[in-house]
């Protein structure tokens, strides 16, 4: 599909939303805010309703919608809605969707890189709309209830309305949620006074997705060992968000060694402490749930300057906060490690607000913003309450743990890591005196997260020197994205031009990335340009094609498809982009989700000998797990090509083979079950 073909799609998808912006607008709402919040309602209503009765197919309604929206533009239009203050205030979006369609327009393909394919596994659980918890596509039929996958519901809802692919859903909703942050970060700054030089460095230092790291990355080590150019700009890349415990310990510079040096110690394993930021996501390429955590964040911000600042009523303010705080049960369902530290910086901000009203000598105020806060979370809560039944019930336990002597991060590692974002929350104390009972209760929050992940973690699965690792790279990008948006305009507005001079430059010395950035987009090539089906990589292999086609068009049914490793295997591909359920996904995924269950192993070794041709008799196996369709890809034909014949005849009396290409003089295709 070619570019103008898929801004189309954009456009069509977006169109009900210009409509509730216009009308926002229109109506002295906050347009974004409005429109974000109306996003984030919709969904989970209907992720309520879901869990009670699937709704199915709903193209449908995705017609009707997109002829009511327009419909709805044309009367507004004539009603002045649509002027250049729309476009203007639109700007920020396009530049985010520019942005987002330049990463996953560049590398749209969906292959075993980080999470991508979980990712894509996780949408397609929600694709056929049945009731949830949905079948897990990765082990059916056990239901798939042991994930906070809300954003991953909202992509697959997107793609029952509007007959989206598996593959352009993911990539149409990464695109299309990344946007939301950096426009919530804009319209909030704007609105508390920050200059539009200003908000655009901040927004420019939110996208491009640098660290206090990506200025030493380039001084602290050179390429010595003859990498190519691509390798090497690689790492760079990653360098800036996994500088402590990785990249410095690959420091060979004189400078690196004076400053970095203590961080080398033989026979010592320091912990991997990544950071990922915001505009890292765009680089990874992952549909994962920190994506949502900040548009939840950025939410919550915006919803409590409006409650604080902006409603002119007393009730609405009291409204405004209660959807602040309904953000917090969200990110149980859309991004739970951060749950404690949004609830905190929500409650801290409440109680902030409440006692300015109980100072003051209005008591009954200060007991309403506390009841509002209560009541916002809980109603959201409630709604939750048939995903959280079965989603605590599944959940792995993941205490807190103290972090040890031999696990506390380098001091002079994290200070060049988190640099812009100490300086911005220690000059925070100078912000003007109207933003202070904003800024001061969350600054509060987020230098005391900071310091806490330095004594606390999650221990969950992960051990050795990735123990911290999925802590602080959730936590510290939460808290880093956190400051960007409701620290960092309060102290460039700061009267004292030395403290906004200092911020800024601080926040723009994270722009180095951007030479990164171009280095790596120059080095690697683009072969699956624009393909945002996301299947680009695999119509390039033989028969890859003519497989993905037949299983997309073919009635749903369990597939077989060989996953070789433990993880991170392109087995499973294939149904995935289709949108068929398998037999069996990544084995050690699994195990994290659901813990040792032994059909897991059991699963995966009856795989291997199947695809082997060891298997006595697989028919009744893969019968007995309703196993309807075979794949036969080039990388069975390479692993092991006679184990074709020996599987074609153990499986003729139930199973039919069809061919549909051949990689040289071998076969490849699928087995079909006879009904």
């Amino acid at each position: 599909m070619s570019l103008l073909l898929w801004l189309a799609v954009f456009s069509a998808i977006c169109l009900p939303g210009a409509v509730v912006l216009a009308w926002a607008r229109h109506r002295g709402w906050p347009p974004w805010t409005s429109l974000a919040t109306g996003i984030a309602m919709v969904c989970t209503v209907l992720f309520t309703v879901e869990h009670a009765v699937g709704l199915g197919n709903l193209r449908a309604l995705g017609g009707l919608l997109l002829l009511a929206s327009a419909g709805l533009a044309v009367g507004g239009a004539r009603q002045g809605w649509f002027d250049r203050g729309l476009l203007l205030i639109s700007l920020p979006f396009f530049a985010a969707v520019a942005v987002g369609l330049l990463w996953r327009g560049s590398y749209p393909s969906l292959f075993p890189s980080a999470e991508r394919l979980t990712d894509l596994y996780f949408i397609v659980n929600y694709l056929e709309g049945t009731q949830l918890p949905p079948v897990d596509h990765w082990m059916p039929p056990y239901a798939f209830d042991f994930y906070y996958a809300l954003q991953h519901y909202g992509a697959a809802l997107m793609a029952r309305l509007f007959g989206l692919s598996p593959g352009g859903a993911y990539n149409v909703a990464f695109v299309l949620l990344m946007a939301l942050t950096p426009v919530l970060t804009w319209e909030l700054a704007r609105r508390q006074g920050l200059a539009r030089g200003y908000a655009v460095l901040l927004l420019a230092v939110l996208m491009v997705g640098g660290t206090g790291a990506s200025v030493w990355t380039r001084l602290v080590a050179t390429n010595t060992e003859a990498k190519a150019d691509n390798v090497n700009v690689y790492d760079r890349m990653a360098g800036s968000a996994r500088f402590i415990g990785n990249y410095d310990q690959r420091i060979n510079t004189p400078l690196g060694l004076r400053l970095f040096g203590h961080t080398i110690t033989e026979g010592r394993e320091w912990q991997e402490l990544p950071l990922e930021t915001f505009g890292y996501q765009f680089y990874i390429g992952d549909y994962h749930p920190p994506i949502s955590g900040y548009f939840l964040l950025a939410l919550a911000l915006s919803l409590m300057w409006a409650a604080q600042s902006e409603a002119r009523k007393t009730g609405t303010r009291l409204a405004l906060a209660g959807l602040a705080a309904a953000t917090v049960p969200l990110t149980i369902a859309a991004h739970a490690w951060i749950f404690p530290l949004h609830a905190v910086m929500v409650g801290v901000w409440g109680l902030t607000q409440a006692g300015i009203a109980w100072r003051g000598g209005d008591r009954a105020l200060a007991g309403h913003w506390v009841m509002a806060l209560v009541l916002g979370g809980l109603a959201v809560m409630v709604l939750l309450l048939p995903f959280l039944a079965g989603f605590s019930s599944r959940s792995l336990s993941t205490p807190v743990a103290w972090v040890t002597a031999q696990q506390h991060t380098p001091l002079v590692s994290f200070l060049a890591l988190m640099m812009p974002i100490l300086v911005v929350l220690g000059l925070s104390a100078f912000a003007p005196r109207h933003l202070r009972s904003f800024v001061w209760p969350v600054a509060a929050v987020l230098g005391l997260a900071l310091v806490a992940s330095e004594f606390i973690y999650i221990d969950d699965l992960s051990g050795g020197r990735h123990e911290r690792t999925n802590t602080t790279m959730k936590w510290w990008g939460w808290i880093w994205v956190g400051t960007l948006i409701a620290v960092a305009p309060a102290v460039m507005m700061s009267p004292k031009r030395w403290v906004r001079g200092v911020s800024a430059a601080a926040l723009a010395l994270t722009l180095f990335y951007v030479i990164d950035i171009v280095k790596f987009i120059s080095n690697t090539t683009q072969p699956d340009l624009m393909q945002l089906h996301g299947d680009g990589i695999y119509r390039r292999d033989a028969g890859g094609p003519a497989i993905i086609d037949a299983l997309k068009v073919a009635p749903r049914g369990v597939v077989l498809e060989r996953v070789a490793k433990y993880a991170y295997d392109d087995g499973t591909a294939y149904s995935m982009l289709a949108g068929q359920p398998v037999f069996l996904g990544w084995p050690l995924h699994e195990v994290t989700w659901r813990g040792q269950l032994p059909e897991i192993w059991s699963r995966h070794k009856a795989m291997g000998e199947i695809f082997e041709g060891t298997h006595a008799d697989p028919v009744p196996y893969l019968l007995a797990h309703d196993v309807r369709y075979i794949v036969w890809s080039w990388r069975e034909a390479h692993h092991k090509p006679e184990a074709r014949e020996v599987l074609d005849r153990q499986l003729a009396s139930h199973y039919q083979w069809r061919e549909l290409a051949r990689w040289g003089d071998r076969p490849l295709g699928l087995w079909t079950r006879r009904e």
